[in-house]
Parts: structure tokens; sequence; C-alpha cells
């Protein structure tokens, strides 16, 4: 890893540390988290960021639990150092910054897990990933049902009315278009010679409505946004800018016969 990857890999440990203080515990039951019955995981990580392998075969493994939403995100920013991530998009990289703006701590490095889009932590670091899920566990927010079904050559997302007078009445539906897995072979940079493999890779970023505390129906072309790269989406449900995810699908395969 870089130097300056190595400062904002420290720098997102120390942020961690201070968070961790206010939370005890293990991974448990996970069905009973804040979005709807899930946990969303998003690992931000790099093909060029030797500290990046551990977080990505971690996420796979949590991928496998119940109630997890596991999704990958490749980065852009470091592919100066001598390999071009070849699953990188300026939108993934966008997603990250927003999410640090949003918190206000502005802690964006490789590799780092956003939870619920809530708090984040060092993607490799599975007791830190444990305790911040105990914690939002037990809060057991309730959230508007969601779900997104295909219906011949059309996708209906439906989403029901806000439960909690607490949640915020405004959130944007978004579209994750997924290739499940994929494997590459790094030819250059910090993870020279190396084979890596990717689970729920998303590959596009798409929004398709506004939500404001009312039932809404979207339909959306199924043949245009399924592909054979992208056979499987997931939808949430997210405060603006980085906010929170308020509900959130299971992975979903969306191509059909």
């Amino acid at each position: 890893m870089s130097s300056r990857a190595t400062a904002r890999f420290r720098s997102g440990r120390l942020a961690l540390a201070i968070g961790a203080l206010l939370v005890l515990g293990g991974i448990g039951g996970v069905a009973q988290s804040w979005a709807g019955g899930r946990a969303v995981l998003e690992l931000f990580t790099s093909q060029g960021c030797s500290s990046c392998p551990p977080a990505d075969k971690l996420l796979h493994e949590l991928a496998q639990k119940p109630g997890i939403v596991a999704l990958t995100y490749n980065v852009d920013y470091w592919d100066y150092l001598g390999w071009k991530d070849t699953l990188a998009t300026p939108e993934n990289s966008r997603r990250q910054r927003e999410y640090a703006e949003r918190r206000g701590d502005r802690e964006v490095y490789t590799p780092q897990l956003v939870i619920d889009g809530r708090a984040h932590a060092v993607g490799s670091r599975r007791d830190d990933i444990e305790r911040i899920l105990k914690a939002h566990m037990a809060e057991q927010r309730p959230a508007p049902s969601l779900t997104i079904d295909r219906h011949g050559r059309e996708l209906e997302v439906s989403i029901g009315p806000a439960v909690d007078p607490s949640q915020p009445m405004e959130a944007t539906v978004w579209l994750m278009m997924i290739q499940p897995e994929v494997s590459v072979s790094i030819q250059r940079g910090e993870n020279l010679d190396k084979q890596i493999t990717y689970t729920n890779v998303v590959r596009r970023i798409i929004p398709v409505a506004m939500w404001h505390g009312e039932p809404l129906k979207v339909s959306l072309p199924a043949s245009e946004l399924a592909t054979p790269d992208t056979p499987s989406g997931v939808v949430l449900v997210q405060e603006d800018d980085g906010g929170p995810i308020i509900a959130a699908t299971d992975v979903v395969v969306l191509k059909g016969d």
C-alpha cells in the first residue's frame, strides 16, 4: 500500500476506534437490522490497494449470512499507482465521498466498509464490523416495506408508507445493478500476480424515484437494465446525499429467460 493509502487506512482505523468505544457484542442474528430486517454492507475497494484483498474475502463470507446485503464498489482514485482498476467507476468514488461528507469526518480510504449508510469501519477488521452491526441491530428501527419483482418486460419496485415518525420523509430510491462475482488477475501495481474475486460488484448506480413517506410503485424496463453481465440488482431507499439507508431488498436476480 502506498504512503498515502497507509495514511488514510490508519486515519480510518482511528475514526473507527473512537466509535467502537460505544458498542459491544458479536454478530448475532442480523435479521433485526435497521434497513427492513437487513444490514447493508458497502465495501469500497480497489485492485490497486494491497490492503484490500482480505476485506474482499471477508465481504464474500459476510454475504453468505442471512440478513446481510453485501455490495462491492471498486473506486478509481488509486489507478495512478500502476494498475487501472478494471471494475472502478467515478460514480463509485463519488458515492464514497458523499458518505464521508455527510458524516462530517471526510474519511475516504480503502478498504472502507459503510454499514447501513451510517457508520464505517476498516473492511478487513471483522471484530469492529461485528460490534457496529450489533449496535445497529439493537436499535430495531422499523422500515417501510420494499420489494422488487419482474413482470414480463418490466421491473416493479414497490415501497410501503413510512412506519416510523422519526424517519426522513424524503429519500432517493436507488437501483444498484450487480455482477454477482468477478475474478480479476492483477498484472501490475501493489497486487501484482494476485487473482482477486469480488462479490456483488455494483456496475451501475441508478436513481429511479423519490420517496416521500407515501406508498410508491415504480415500473422500469427490465431489458434495458438486466444484462448478461448485470443480471441481479438491489434496491435501496436512502436519505439523500449519503444519508442512512431506510430500507433495502435482498440481492434479486432480475434477468429472465
